[in-house]
């Protein structure tokens, strides 16, 4: 999993555990830099997500976006870095 959030973003609302921290302005100058079989990428509400996937996707690779993004995996309550939050579908773009 990868999130394309701000730093600051996920210092005030904590991260999925496990999830990689690459920019969204990174992703879209080198979509290869994050390619990886079975990839779901996260934002806060899923619309930078999508825009990840897509570059991901027009570059030749694939990509799933995790609906809702992290409003919808706040809400559902498991799963936060050191805290109890919890999981969300992927779907793909």
């Amino acid at each position: 999993m990868v999130d394309v959030r701000d730093a600051d973003e996920i210092a005030a609302d904590g991260g999925i555990p496990g999830a990689r921290h690459v920019p969204l302005a990174d992703v879209l100058a080198d979509p290869g830099r994050i390619a990886a079989p079975g990839l779901v990428i996260v934002c806060q509400s899923g619309v930078r997500a999508r825009r990840a996937a897509e570059a991901l996707v027009t570059a030749g690779f694939e990509a799933a976006v995790l609906a809702g993004g992290m409003d919808a995996w706040l809400r559902t309550r498991v799963g936060i870095d050191g805290d109890a939050r919890s999981r969300v579908e992927a779907t793909a773009p």
